[in-house]
């Protein structure tokens, strides 16, 4: 517990570092003994509000708690974290549960959770997390409400294999030496509209995501009759119950997003809330169809290589 907090106070302000001390801590009407809060917390959890408001979907985190010392977490924000099941130690005071976890050699992010309350479906705490990157503090969150659902289904097994979805992707405007040859015409008479007034137009993709086994994934598109491999050397994917995570990268640079998917015997469906640039939410959705093994790739070395040991405990 000591160890935690040298930590923190010395990761931070002093303010925060006082925040976020035990000394410091509100105690909770919370419905347990605080001796039993090991018991009562034990299990897999994954984020779902904060502060009463719904989450973006590629703002969603989950952790596991397999014991009163020990569990992992496993989140995916943008190309700077990509947790994939990173075990954790566990510090338990009364009702505050502390833990820090390392994704790579720059970055380290620690975690404060007072629970309020806990039941078999729900946990509730005021949280804090804080990410110090190379010395310097990139993300410094809380206090807030936090609201975690307990998981129950997982479709870690059934995603495995080949699955091909349509996305309707917005073509981009036509350039500025075509708008001029449209306009060109119009005047004279040849068109009814210039090139102004006429909209994107929205074409068809067709997509295959092969999941494997080792946590790594390949990715084709169709063009014309034949399915091409994308040239990225670090695919990665977790599922984490209803939970799916996923990063690429190739020379270009790289990222990572996240769904909710629920899977049917030979149907996936993907379903996610995007941010717009305005703070709101949108909705979003793809339905996903399993296909035959019909295509095989071998994925980069640099893919396998990166790949996180799976953590026995969640088996």
């Amino acid at each position: 517990m000591k160890t935690m907090q040298k930590l923190l106070v010395g990761a931070v302000i002093v303010g925060v570092g006082m925040l976020m001390s035990c000394s410091e801590k509100k105690k909770s009407d919370f419905d347990f003994p605080a001796d039993k809060i090991d018991k009562k917390v034990i299990g897999r959890w994954v984020m779902t509000d904060i502060d009463g408001k719904t989450l973006p979907t590629n703002g969603k985190e989950a952790f596991t708690i397999y014991s009163a010392q020990k569990g992992f977490q496993s989140a995916a924000f943008g190309n700077k974290i990509w947790l994939n099941k990173a075990e954790f130690k566990l510090e338990i005071e009364e009702n505050v549960l502390f833990w820090s976890v390392q994704p790579n050699e720059n970055v380290q992010s620690f975690h404060r959770h007072a629970i309020n309350f806990v039941n078999d479906n729900e946990l509730d705490a005021t949280s804090h997390a804080i990410v110090i990157d190379n010395g310097d503090t990139i993300k410094n969150v809380g206090p807030i409400r936090t609201r975690f659902t307990r998981v129950t289904d997982d479709f870690a097994k059934e995603i495995i294999g080949t699955w091909e979805g349509k996305l309707i992707v917005e073509q981009d405007e036509p350039a500025e030496m075509e708008k001029a040859a449209e306009n060109k015409k119009a005047k004279k008479g040849k068109k009814d509209k210039t090139v102004e007034d006429v909209q994107p137009v929205n074409i068809e993709e067709l997509h295959r995501w092969q999941y494997n086994t080792d946590g790594t994934f390949a990715h084709y598109l169709k063009t014309g009759e034949n399915w091409e491999l994308t040239s990225n050397t670090v695919s990665e994917y977790f599922v984490y119950g209803k939970l799916l995570c996923s990063r690429w990268a190739d020379s270009t640079g790289g990222d990572s997003e996240c769904w909710g998917i629920e899977i049917k015997d030979d149907a996936m469906k993907w379903a996610a809330l995007r941010l717009n640039e305005d703070g709101s939410l949108y909705a979003t959705s793809l339905d996903l169809t399993r296909v035959p093994n019909e295509v095989s790739a071998e994925v980069p070395k640099e893919a396998s290589e990166d790949t996180p040991v799976e953590n026995p405990a969640e088996q």
